[in-house]
């Protein structure tokens, strides 16, 4: 496959938002892991007693008011997320569970001899068969901002190949200048470098240097890139770390997150409170949140078709992620 499915990974945050109600099984997540949030106003002792009751110890903070818990021996994530939901003071009690990288990483650079070739690739960037790239970049050049100058994009991904150190190194058609400082939520350091290469393509597509004479072209060209890595090297991710990404980057002055990712369709919304909750703290703050709308030609956005939609068709994700995936 190639770049002719870009636009479906800048979508709207309708991925997110519309979904089904499904079994809490139906979908991957992280096993013997709970988020729970309780109810303004509840103490101390009655937060303790709901874990005494349930046999959970809160293991960290998942959220302003949330802990994630984990699960005690002999007990599913199913029989206690029910017990937690019957116990005074719990707003909700749900799994954590796993996104997945929307799209591809396509094989073909992109790389003609002639000036202009990027057209025969990014031909959805064009007038006519696209987003009419073109007319956009002339508007924000009249305006004093060409590409989307002025603005910090936080590409919550797999990293983003922007720094050299170590075995790491910059992709070559990005400038050090194009990043400011992210976060690494898989490794929990200050180098969110991309150990899959979908964060690198996805950081290509926003904001990859134009008219140099070399590789393919940024949309938002003259924007700034904040890496934060809330997927690990498979591309999977959890809905704790997505949220605390999105809450990172609003605090250190992203204008727009861009989440080019998907949970499972049988996911409903009901299920990822933490990145709904974290998305809503972002638009209240006025920055702009964009997601994947899904790149497999489903006719339905994040329906509950199966219990392992993917383990049955051929599909780009393997039915592994009918399964929590191991922490990396």
């Amino acid at each position: 496959m190639r770049i002719l499915r870009i636009p479906l990974l800048l979508a709207g945050v309708a991925a997110l938002a519309l979904a089904a109600s499904a079994p809490v099984d139906a979908a991957p997540y992280r096993s013997g892991e709970v988020i729970v949030r309780y109810a303004e106003g509840t103490s101390q002792a009655q937060a303790d007693a709901a874990l005494q009751n349930t046999g959970t110890a809160a293991a960290e903070t998942a959220g302003p008011g949330a802990q994630v818990l984990r699960i005690r021996d002999g007990h599913s994530v199913r029989s206690t997320i029910h017990e937690l939901n019957h116990q005074p003071g719990v707003t909700y009690a749900v799994p954590n569970y796993i996104a997945h990288a929307a799209g591809f990483v396509p094989n073909d650079p992109g790389r003609g001899r002639t000036a202009g070739g990027w057209q025969s690739v990014q031909w959805n960037f064009l007038a006519a068969t696209g987003i009419d790239a073109p007319d956009a970049w002339a508007n924000a050049a009249a305006l004093g901002a060409p590409g989307g100058r002025g603005v910090t994009v936080a590409v919550l991904d797999t990293g983003v190949a922007y720094e050299n150190r170590g075995a790491f190194r910059r992709s070559p058609d990005f400038s050090a200048s194009t990043f400011v400082p992210g976060y690494d939520f898989v490794d929990l350091n200050s180098h969110p470098d991309d150990r899959n290469g979908h964060g690198t393509f996805i950081a290509g597509v926003i904001a990859e240097s134009t008219n140099n004479g070399r590789g393919l072209t940024g949309l938002a060209y003259g924007a700034r890139v904040m890496p934060v890595r809330v997927l690990d090297a498979d591309g999977l991710g959890d809905a704790v770390s997505i949220g605390r990404g999105i809450r990172w980057a609003v605090q250190h002055g992203a204008r727009v997150v861009n989440l080019s990712l998907e949970f499972d369709p049988s996911t409903p919304r009901s299920q990822i409170p933490e990145v709904l909750n974290a998305i809503r703290y972002a638009h209240a703050r006025g920055v702009v949140v964009v997601a994947a709308s899904g790149n497999e030609a489903e006719r339905a956005i994040g329906t509950a078709a199966s219990a392992c939609p993917r383990a049955t068709r051929a599909r780009r994700w393997p039915p592994r992620t009918c399964r929590p995936p191991r922490r990396s």
